[in-house]
């Protein structure tokens, strides 16, 4: 009798230590999960080109270390990409296959990101001046500038308050960024168009921007209006077709302003420059050039908005003197 209770009770204090051993198991897996998780977005994040998926440079970190738009190992892994793919030149006029290479590029440049071309307006910003403090931004704005960008974030703030705030549920309100919120209003404000309305709404009259805070927005921003996509891919082949056949003769010329057509028209919502470089390089190394990386991001960004300044008065050239003159360094 003794036996068989003492069997009993060993039984059930093996029961009880298994039971107990996975609670132990399961509150430990929970308590990792969460930082498995996050280390795995975290390398996800870094490996941000991807070719033929298998294939990965840690682009990102490269440019955090560095300041590099692309290194000269991306760029030559990049253009032999497109080279196994099939792409050159003369099948891009043959095929009409310019977009398909955009499309490519796209989807290994820009890794998540959609691949669609875009259906509403973007714009390019020479710098991010709604995320910067007032000492960063004395070292890019004359005074009057920053003066000037105060008083627009005020009627931008107050616009967000009276129009948006009041018509949006509160806990989707509060995830939005203030200082992109503040700087899409701006630009809205001073085109006159609204991402993602039917209708734009009522502008209170103290909210409306005066002359020069008009003229700082289109200084600094270059807007591009939402058109039908039909309509954005006809104009990008046409354009591309003008171009090769204007410089056939001068593949640097061609490169550069192949560059500055992607940029332009900005086909994606995201990663439009990566695109444009990419496809500066491949025309260049395909024509026996040599690669062009930028290692001033900040210089490089103020030609590209120079080129664009105003669509009546963009002027393409002023990148391609920039590439000749950086070619030529060397």
């Amino acid at each position: 009798m003794i036996k068989k209770l003492n069997k009993h009770l060993l039984i059930n204090k093996l029961k009880h230590f298994i039971f107990n051993k996975n609670i132990l198991i399961g509150i430990v897996i929970g308590m990792l999960l969460p930082i498995m998780i996050f280390s795995a977005n975290m390398l996800r994040s870094h490996f941000s080109f991807k070719l033929n998926g298998n294939e990965n440079l840690l682009i990102q970190e490269e440019r955090r270390k560095t300041h590099v738009v692309e290194s000269e190992p991306v760029v030559l892994q990049m253009v032999d990409h497109l080279n196994k793919k099939n792409f050159s030149l003369s099948k891009l006029i043959e095929n009409n296959s310019f977009l398909e290479m955009l499309k490519e590029l796209h989807t290994n440049l820009v890794p998540f990101q959609p691949h669609d071309f875009r259906v509403n307006h973007v714009y390019l910003s020479l710098d991010r001046f709604f995320y910067l403090e007032d000492k960063e931004l004395s070292k890019i704005l004359r005074p009057e500038e920053i003066s000037i960008l105060s008083d627009i974030k005020k009627k931008a703030d107050l616009f967000i308050f009276e129009k948006i705030k009041t018509n949006m549920p509160a806990k989707e309100f509060n995830q939005m960024n203030p200082s992109y919120l503040r700087e899409k209003v701006s630009i809205s404000l001073a085109w006159g168009s609204f991402l993602k309305t039917e209708k734009s709404p009522q502008v209170p009259k103290q909210c409306i921007l005066n002359d020069a805070e008009i003229k700082f927005m289109k200084n600094y921003y270059n807007f591009r209006p939402a058109i039908p996509i039909k309509q954005l891919e006809d104009s990008i082949q046409l354009e591309f077709k003008r171009i090769v056949e204007n410089y056939r003769n001068n593949p640097a010329k061609m490169a550069s302003h192949l560059h500055m057509l992607v940029v332009d028209y900005h086909p994606f919502l995201d990663g439009n420059g990566r695109i444009a470089r990419a496809v500066l390089n491949f025309v260049r190394i395909t024509n026996g050039l040599s690669a062009i990386t930028f290692m001033d991001r900040q210089e490089y960004r103020r030609i590209v908005h120079q080129s664009l300044l105003g669509l009546s008065q963009k002027d393409y050239n002023i990148f391609v003197a920039y590439t000749e003159e950086l070619s030529k360094a060397r």
